[in-house]
């Protein structure tokens, strides 16, 4: 597997031609990634605005900018879907989000169900959201959407059909003027997908004949797993199978008991990990923190993933590592393989069957 520098940042990224099974990322800045899966566009935890200098203006940590969005979020089209880990303004930014969707009418917004209130609070239309939660896998095509029931409101629900309540008509999935959020063709629910045994934990539902995009969602821990009371977690990766690669992202995290196994049972092939750390004066002053280099490293060295992109650093001042200080890291760490980003560069990830 390689991952190629190619000029131009996200712009160039979203507006390449890529091939079929072809695979690119753009670093947004933060934890913000653009993603290229052949003709589809997905952002992560975009940050792309000036609100928490505003939030924060005056007070003890100023959350000044140290690099200048890479693109506009104006300038942003044909979006397919935008994954927020988490509530937190430089993940689920208040500023850009609104005008992503206002520019892209197609694109959905995957948030933490736990935070589905918050999200249409800072101006997401609830018909735009996919709510989710960990163990949560969704199929994606194109726009397209797929995403099993498991007890709560869909945010555009299936027809009855589609929850095994009579017999599935295609034609209903994907009505005129309407959002789509499934796609029929192949279409076969067994018993457990149609929604029978409902309460036994999230569910998949598989399309064949689609190309292969799927999304899985993990929690993660911002120093501690957080839940409501309904157990939903707060803080949340995903895990974007393309094909024949597999990408992890972390959201805000730290390693916890059992992250290494579930990420080799994934098979992820490369992870984007936040490397900017945590300190007990930032965390009682409510600033949590997340892994460092050394323990992104050594995650992916027990989960078995090859290829680490660092994150979360660069933004500001008070709450990051320094990029001299990874580049050593990096040079001296020879498993798994590390690619520091650049907010200039997008990433062609080459795995052999695609280019």
């Amino acid at each position: 597997m390689e991952m190629l520098p190619q000029p131009g940042g996200a712009r160039a990224l979203l507006n390449a031609s890529l091939s079929a099974g072809a695979v690119g990322l753009a670093w947004l800045g933060q934890a913000g990634f653009a993603v290229r899966a052949g003709d589809r566009r997905l952002l992560i935890d975009p940050y792309l605005s000036d609100h928490l200098a505003r939030k924060y203006a005056g007070k003890e940590f100023s959350h000044i900018r140290l690099m200048p969005p890479p693109v506009d979020a104006s300038a942003l089209r044909d979006l397919d879907f935008v994954l927020c880990s988490h509530r937190h303004g430089d993940h689920m930014d208040p500023d850009s989000l609104p005008i992503l969707a206002r520019n892209n009418p197609r694109c959905r917004f995957v948030v933490p169900r736990a935070e589905r209130e918050h999200a249409q609070s800072i101006g997401l239309d609830e018909s735009r959201l996919i709510p989710v939660n960990d163990g949560d896998s969704a199929g994606l095509a194109g726009t397209m959407l797929l995403q099993s029931p498991d007890g709560s409101p869909h945010p555009d629900p299936l027809p009855s059909q589609a929850r095994g309540e009579g017999n599935l008509s295609p034609s209903r999935l994907c009505a005129p003027g309407r959002l789509p959020v499934l796609h029929a063709k192949n279409l076969s629910l067994s018993p457990r997908q149609r929604g029978e045994g409902r309460g036994e934990g999230p569910r998949q539902l598989n399309c064949s004949g689609l190309d292969e995009l799927e999304i899985r969602v993990i929690a993660s821990a911002h120093e501690t797993l957080q839940t409501n009371a309904r157990g939903e977690h707060y803080f949340l990766g995903f895990i974007v199978r393309a094909g024949a690669l597999t990408i992890y992202h972390a959201g805000d995290c730290v390693v916890y008991e059992g992250l290494a196994q579930r990420l080799r049972e994934e098979r992820v092939d490369v992870a984007l990990l936040p490397v900017n750390g945590r300190s007990a004066s930032l965390t009682v002053r409510g600033v949590p923190g997340n892994m460092s280099f050394a323990e992104a490293r050594d995650l992916c060295a027990a989960a078995g993933v090859g290829l680490l992109v660092p994150h979360h650093f660069g933004m500001f001042a008070f709450n990051t590592a320094d990029p001299a200080k990874l580049r050593r890291q990096i040079a001296e760490t020879n498993v798994p393989r590390c690619v520091l980003p650049e907010e200039d560069k997008y990433y062609k990830v080459v795995t052999g069957q695609g280019s």
